[in-house]
């Protein structure tokens, strides 16, 4: 994977590799999250928990620009996602199913297949006790919906979250669940 002026890498993020660059990590969540067409408040304590108990729980990729991170996901049993509605989808077993948490790019580098070849590393990685794959985006977020079911996910459920836009006000997000067959 080339661009001109860029040399990216895909890297597993691992115990000796996630600490070096967990700040960064963050910074690129919270720059992820926080401007741009789908912005939202989230303020630095709560980012480095999710980032930090997703790692701790699962696995993820970065994609390095020159040895910076500029992309990277994050994976984990979907056990672990407490709001996925399982009592309505009674076709997934939540241990043999797992839930692509994160996948973050930089604005800067949106659109060169990055998300693609991330998402794709991470399914290379997915033990052989996993049958699907489950990913949850914003219904607003047309161009990872298309992404998404372009890479063979499908629509499964949907969920409404309480997310914040200032440390004070609040509004409703309506996510989507695609769900991926990876073996029978």
């Amino acid at each position: 994977m080339d661009d001109s002026n860029h040399k990216f890498r895909i890297a597993r993020l691992d115990r000796f590799s996630y600490p070096m660059l967990r700040s960064k990590l963050i910074d690129l969540y919270l720059f992820s999250f926080t401007t741009g067409e789908y912005a939202q408040y989230i303020d630095s304590h709560t980012a480095e928990k999710t980032i930090d108990v997703l790692f701790e729980n699962g696995f993820g990729n970065v994609v390095l620009d020159n040895d910076q991170p500029i992309a990277f996901a994050l994976a984990t049993s979907l056990l672990y996602d407490k709001e996925f509605p399982l009592a309505e989808i009674k076709n997934i077993q939540a241990e043999n199913t797992i839930y692509i948490a994160e996948v973050i790019v930089h604005i800067d580098f949106r659109r060169k297949g990055l998300a693609t070849a991330l998402i794709d590393s991470l399914l290379e990685r997915i033990d052989s006790n996993y049958t699907g794959v489950v990913i949850r985006v914003w219904e607003k977020n047309i161009p990872a919906i298309s992404l998404y079911q372009k890479l063979g996910f499908d629509p499964i459920a949907n969920i409404s979250q309480n997310k914040m836009s200032s440390p004070t006000e609040a509004f409703q997000m309506k996510k989507i669940y695609l769900y991926k067959t990876i073996r029978s």
